[in-house]
C-alpha cells in the first residue's frame, strides 16, 4: 500500500501593520513527502530579520496533514496538501509554488 503524502509549501509576501514591515516569509523545505504517521518540523524565515517573527500555520486539508502552532506536521492519510504561513496575523492568498 502506497502511503506517501506529497506536500506543496508556500512562499508568501505580506504587508503588515507592525513597526517594521514584513517583506516576505519562506518555508524550509519548500516541498516534502511524508508517509502516514510521519512527523516533520517546518521552519519559517521572516524577512527582514528585525520584523516580527510571529508566524501562524494552516493546512488546507487537515484531514490529510495537520500542522501545529509551531509548524510540526503530522501526516494523517494519503493525499496532497498545501501549508499556508502568515506573518504578524496578516492573511495571504494561498498560491502553490509553480
Amino acid at each position: 500500500m502506497n502511503r506517501r503524502i506529497i506536500l506543496f509549501f508556500l512562499t508568501v509576501v505580506l504587508a503588515t501593520g507592525c513597526e517594521l514591515k514584513v517583506d516576505s516569509v519562506s518555508v524550509t523545505p519548500d516541498r516534502l513527502s511524508l508517509y502516514v504517521g510521519d512527523h516533520y518540523q517546518l521552519r519559517a524565515t521572516v524577512k527582514p530579520d528585525k520584523a516580527s517573527q510571529n508566524v501562524t500555520w494552516k493546512s488546507n486539508h487537515p484531514e490529510i496533514v495537520t500542522v501545529s502552532e509551531n509548524g510540526l506536521l503530522t501526516a494523517v492519510c494519503k493525499g496532497d496538501c498545501e501549508i499556508l504561513v502568515c506573518a504578524d496575523g496578516q492573511t495571504a492568498q494561498e498560491k502553490p509554488i509553480p
